[in-house]
């Protein structure tokens, strides 16, 4: 598991690094650039991490971190629209067995 800092550090870096990194700015960027940028995370986050972490660990963890904001903003948008939360567990009424529907 990560640590809150280490995580801190991942945002952080890809914030500062998203013309670099993130597909929608990076259109032409070298690969060389954006491998560098990478390792230049990964060095800031074992600076502080317990343990030594590997590119691909850290690599999952921000695409981890994307799935769950995506998510919470599915929610949040849900409950603001008057929709059903993703993944709730409520009957909506329609057509279930012995709802008559």
């Amino acid at each position: 598991n990560f640590s809150e800092r280490e995580v801190e550090i991942i945002v952080e870096e890809l914030e500062l690094k998203k013309h670099l990194l993130v597909n929608h700015f990076n259109a032409g960027v070298p690969l060389a650039a954006k491998s560098a940028a990478w390792h230049g995370i990964l060095r800031r986050v074992n600076a502080v991490a317990t343990c030594r972490r590997e590119l691909p660990e850290v690599k999952k963890k921000w695409s981890d971190l994307k799935t769950e904001v995506r998510r919470k903003v599915a929610q949040v948008r849900a409950a603001v629209e008057g929709g059903e939360a993703p993944g709730s567990t409520e009957e909506d009424g329609a057509g279930g067995p012995g709802t008559g529907g």
